[in-house]
């Protein structure tokens, strides 16, 4: 919030900025005074004690959890890779071979993508009836 325009600012909104940079004020609130204290406050820095917002952020940022999977191919058609792009990355997986591939990806995308694929039937006098079966669109297979 380095550049923002302090004085566009909500008296509360400034209160809590005071808060956030740990500093006090003496006798009562002072529009003025409050501005130029953050100001300060923000020319000189983090304090050493505290962290800063990336630190923070990479503290509470889980694991990512990782399985090794083999994508396999269906037919000869089939492209040599697995494109899925899921909350704006893009993840291409090759196929046959082993890979890590994080757990949220397998659960949201790949699991849950079938197709609709026609097999041909025989029945007793010989004809051939073509059905409808569900599959799974992108066949994989855990390693551990």
């Amino acid at each position: 919030m380095k550049n923002a325009n302090l004085w566009t600012w909500k008296d509360s909104e400034v209160e809590v900025e005071l808060d956030r940079l740990g500093v006090k004020l003496e006798g009562p609130y002072d529009r003025k005074k409050a501005i130029d204290a953050i100001k300060l406050a923000q020319a000189a820095g983090p304090l050493k004690d505290t962290k800063t917002y990336i630190e923070a952020l990479q503290e509470k940022e889980p694991k990512m959890e990782v399985r090794k999977v083999i994508f396999h191919s269906i037919s000869e058609q089939d492209m040599p890779y697995v494109f899925v792009g899921h909350n704006g990355k893009a993840y291409y997986m090759k196929k046959e071979i082993e890979i890590d591939v994080p757990v949220y990806i397998l659960n949201s995308c790949i699991r849950d993508a079938v197709e609709d694929r026609l097999f041909p039937e025989t029945q007793m006098d010989g004809s051939i009836e073509w059905k409808s079966r569900r599959v799974q669109r992108f066949p994989f297979s855990y390693v551990d």
